[in-house]
């Protein structure tokens, strides 16, 4: 039989990818549906966060829904 993935509201909120767009960075659900953007290079990115490189060399770390988690 045929198996399918159930998507609940959780899953949607889920980064699935990031990627580079220029000078800033998309971040798309499961759906590859954009979730959010940011001014910024990208660092790195989990399934909970997304880490950008501004100028002056910041690093910020935004949660899946593009709230700001800390900077170094």
């Amino acid at each position: 039989y045929a198996c399918r993935r159930i998507l609940n509201k959780k899953n949607l909120t889920m980064i699935a990818y990031a990627k580079q767009n220029g000078k800033s960075v998309s971040v798309y659900n499961i759906k590859g549906q954009i979730m959010f953007k940011k001014y910024g290079f990208l660092v790195s990115y989990t399934n909970e966060t997304v880490s950008v490189k501004t100028t002056g060399n910041t690093i910020w770390t935004y949660n899946s829904a593009g709230n700001v988690l800390f900077s170094r």
